[in-house]
């Protein structure tokens, strides 16, 4: 429950409540990186107060998992009070996320505030292993790696040699064969090391188990067979710059 439905509750004449310490408090939003734990919204939770140069403003709060008493949202009569107070039964949000899964508690089960706050501390992880500046490097490289493989891809399917009938099988053979050798050598040689360079930098920042990467390196191994795979990874690049973007 946030601090606002508890100040209602209170008001309504609840009973105690079970709240969380003030180092519990803390070490929820340094867990999660001082931003909102809710996976679309991540956003940051403090900033400098600007009317006090030696204050900061705090904009999230310390949500229960399971209400901290009996009439508030996701209660669980099994928990015993320090249970409740736990950090385990705490994840940080804002406070607009904090009063949205109060208010719609059908929408925000346990199970979902419990996979938002694991996500959100693995990224805050991550996040302390990547300089600042770097997510922002790595989403230029994609959109250059990604722009070179499309125009790769176009201009060697543009150029294919000629399969008409009026050219004899043999020579037609021949040709495909040495068309195909080149476009395979031309891709280790132009467009693989961009993308190897991607994939280094996102396992850093993401980590090597995101799906993101699973699917680029698998699709990235694969590329230099044929036009459909080479199109499959640029879309590949795409969905990783696009999850980067919300970082």
């Amino acid at each position: 429950m946030s601090t606002s439905a508890a100040r209602y509750h209170q008001r309504m004449g609840g009973t105690r409540r079970d709240e969380f310490s003030a180092r519990t408090k803390t070490s929820l939003a340094a867990r999660a990186g001082h931003r909102c734990s809710n996976l679309t919204c991540r956003r940051l939770t403090t900033r400098p107060a600007w009317q006090n140069t030696e204050e900061a403003l705090n904009l999230g709060e310390a949500a229960h998992i399971y209400a901290a008493s009996p009439r508030g949202p996701r209660y669980n009569a099994s928990m015993t009070p320090h249970e409740r107070k736990s950090i385990q039964n705490g994840v940080w949000l804002c406070k607009t996320c904090a009063k949205i899964i109060d208010a719609e508690e059908a929408a925000y089960p346990p199970e979902t505030l419990r996979v938002w706050k694991q996500h959100a501390e693995a990224g805050a992880v991550r996040d302390s292993a990547a300089a600042v500046d770097q997510t922002g490097l790595l989403l230029a490289d994609i959109v250059a790696a990604r722009e070179l493989l499309l125009s790769f891809c176009e201009a060697w399917q543009r150029n294919e040699p000629s399969m008409s009938f009026e050219i004899p099988f043999a020579v037609r053979t021949e040709n495909s064969l040495k068309y195909s050798s080149d476009r395979v050598n031309a891709y280790h040689r132009e467009i693989e090391p961009h993308i190897a360079r991607v994939l280094v930098i996102a396992r850093h920042i993401l980590g090597s188990s995101h799906q993101a990467i699973v699917d680029l390196e698998s699709e990235s191994t694969d590329a230099h067979v044929n036009y459909i795979e080479m199109r499959e990874c640029a879309r590949n690049l795409q969905q990783l710059h696009s999850i980067l973007e919300l970082r």
